[in-house]
């Protein structure tokens, strides 16, 4: 287990990605709450929040590849979850989008988390963050950047 952190831990910090900040301890409660469909976190290795907007058009191009991760490792969706996290205010748009996915949304948005608004500082999207059991954050940025790295990870731990 240590040696998979280690190398995730690299991976990140390689492509200038900050990783090892400790989320708060009630974050995958108020998450939890939250979702779409019931689903418990205690028991995953790996909780990975994306971050999307509905008028954002790099979320729309992106939205393909992440529905074919999801597809690619629901096989081992006892280990990780996937959630989109809305960056929108409106419910109506935070539904809109959340739906259509083959994964839990948050049905608020980030804003009205505040775990979540303490580790996600950043603005803008697509965005990707990885928290693991221990509620570190391993590795957070750039979807389209993240999501090849994670798949690596993942990759060497569930094959």
């Amino acid at each position: 287990m240590k040696i998979l952190f280690t190398l995730l831990t690299l991976a990140f910090s390689l492509s200038g990605m900050a990783a090892d900040k400790k989320a708060p301890a009630n974050t995958f409660t108020q998450i939890e709450k939250n979702l779409s469909k019931k689903t418990s976190l205690k028991s995953k290795k790996y909780v990975i929040l994306y971050f999307g907007n509905k008028h954002c058009p790099h979320c729309k191009q992106f939205k393909p590849q992440i529905v074919q991760f999801h597809k690619k490792w629901q096989k081992h969706s006892d280990k990780f979850t996937l959630i989109y996290v809305s960056e929108s205010d409106g419910s109506a748009d935070i539904r809109s989008v959340g739906s259509k996915l083959p994964f839990p949304y948050l049905k608020v948005s980030k804003k009205k988390i505040s775990s979540l608004r303490k580790i996600n500082e950043n603005t803008g999207t697509p965005l990707i963050y990885i928290i693991d059991e221990d509620l570190i954050l391993r590795g957070k940025g750039i979807a389209g950047r993240m999501l090849p790295q994670v798949d690596r990870v993942f990759t060497k731990e569930f094959k």
